[in-house]
């Protein structure tokens, strides 16, 4: 259903390019989703961006430093310059030595390969599957270089993993010998799986939202389940191998999985809509996520929180009598709190703080001595404590609020999320995003927090 409202859009904004004299619009994308990127971030030419066009059925190939095109997606169905794939690409993954991409489809169909230089073969392998994900050991990044490492597990397995939902496993293909050389039944239909930076484990996510670990040299299912409820989706590991993140879908919530115990943390990270896609940086300080509300938040890995937001220490500024009240647990509430001061005044004809923000304006909310209390739109919270001389007229307290990096809006209904440092300034990096129902690509460099426009 999803497919057939994104050509609807795509035939609409094609038709109302073509009236009253103005060009039809050009674009080099159809319903992308997911995306995979050039291993070396630092090839010559620059590193490429490979995008699948789920309306499309066909393969985009962007540079990734230049945004130039170099295969573009054609309404017209006969053309011999498209990659075509299945009619509904779903997943794609790419080979740690960069020579070949994997590509699946929502429907039942043979899976793909496209080769990545020119003239760009597409092939089509010996195994069939359904709604299947891929995943491939990734490189790893040398930190003063960034020159690719190759991980060993790949050097002696070759292993491509394949999801099997209607058969309730993951099937191993081996890249080197372009066979099907084992699977790993599943307790349920796989949702989706994600092989580990190491490419010793496999992670997946069942239908029963319950998240599984496989031995991937033994292909063999391990006794560690991590349950999470709700209808989780896509799996992402962090650079140092130490967490496990999932998005969930419903509710709109990322989930943290300490891979040193196999246990979920109590981290209360909610969202506003549902979770789409999700990357690391390149230092792994941070996760750029996608959401279906149109914008990509940022998630620091260190802190374990969201855009970050934050409280710098208050300060008591004592005008009357000798008082000494303290504020105490303040918080702020992550996307939400922005970067102002705070001025929390006693009023004695009140018997109660009235509680200003340099861009909030006057809270409605008075703020009491020894009780909880939280802004109108819920930027702060805080809990004023008596101390034992009484706070008198005109006291107050007042401290910076930060709101680390706000949600960068990106376009309609953004999916897929790729990573690479950017050539020029390699301590940044380039985020690309899919935007399924926009027909484009958007670009955000981190040097500047900022969506830098999209490419169509």
């Amino acid at each position: 259903m999803k497919r057939v409202w994104v050509i609807a859009l795509f035939l609409l904004v094609a038709a109302c390019g073509g009236g009253g004299g103005v060009g039809e619009a050009v674009y080099h994308f159809d319903g992308p989703t997911e995306m995979a990127v050039d291993p070396d971030p630092l090839r010559e030419d620059g590193a490429l961006l490979y995008v699948l066009n789920a309306a499309g059925g066909s393969l985009s190939i962007m540079n990734a430093q230049t945004h130039g095109i170099l295969k573009s997606h054609s309404p017209d169905p006969y053309s011999d310059e498209v990659l075509w794939l299945g009619k509904a690409p779903l997943d794609i993954d790419i080979v740690p030595t960069g020579e070949q991409v994997y590509v699946t489809d929502t429907w039942r169909d043979n899976v793909r390969t496209v080769g990545t230089s020119d003239p760009w073969p597409v092939a089509e392998i010996d195994l069939a599957l359904e709604a299947a994900h891929v995943s491939i050991a990734p490189v790893s990044l040398e930190p003063e270089t960034l020159r690719p490492i190759v991980p060993a597990a790949w050097n002696e397995r070759h292993e491509v993993w394949f999801s099997d939902p209607d058969e309730s496993r993951l099937v191993v293909w081996d890249h080197a010998a372009g066979q099907v050389v084992g699977d790993v039944a599943l307790p349920s239909a796989p949702a989706d799986l994600l092989v580990s930076r190491d490419g010793e484990q496999v992670f997946v996510i069942g239908e029963d939202a319950t998240l599984r670990v496989v031995d991937a040299a033994a292909r063999r299912l391990l006794e560690s389940e991590v349950p999470l409820g709700g209808r989780p989706g896509r799996i992402v590991e962090s650079r140092d191998g130490a967490w496990v993140f999932v998005l969930d879908i419903d509710p709109p919530q990322l989930h943290l999985i300490d891979t040193t115990t196999w246990t979920e943390t109590d981290d209360e990270i909610m969202f506003p809509m549902a979770l789409n896609g999700m990357a690391m940086s390149t230092d792994g300080t941070l996760g750029f996520i996608s959401s279906d509300d149109g914008y990509v938040y940022y998630y620091f890995v260190d802190y374990r929180r969201a855009c970050g937001s934050q409280a710098d220490h208050a300060y008591f500024f004592d005008q009357g009598p000798r008082g000494n009240p303290t504020i105490e647990r303040i918080e702020t509430t992550d996307c939400l709190t922005v970067e102002e001061t705070w001025t929390i005044a006693y009023h004695l004809d009140l018997l109660a703080w009235e509680v200003r923000g340099s861009h909030s304006g006057r809270q409605v909310n008075l703020a009491y001595t020894n009780q909880a209390y939280v802004s109108d739109e819920g930027e702060i919270q805080f809990f004023i404590r008596e101390g034992d001389y009484r706070e008198s007229d005109g006291d107050f307290f007042q401290f910076q609020t930060e709101v680390g990096v706000a949600p960068i809006p990106v376009g309609a209904v953004p999916t897929g999320v790729a990573v690479t440092p950017d050539q020029d300034d390699p301590e940044f990096d380039l985020v690309f995003v899919a935007n399924t129902t926009g027909q484009t690509i958007s670009r955000i460099f981190t040097g500047e927090d900022a969506n830098l426009g999209a490419v169509q």
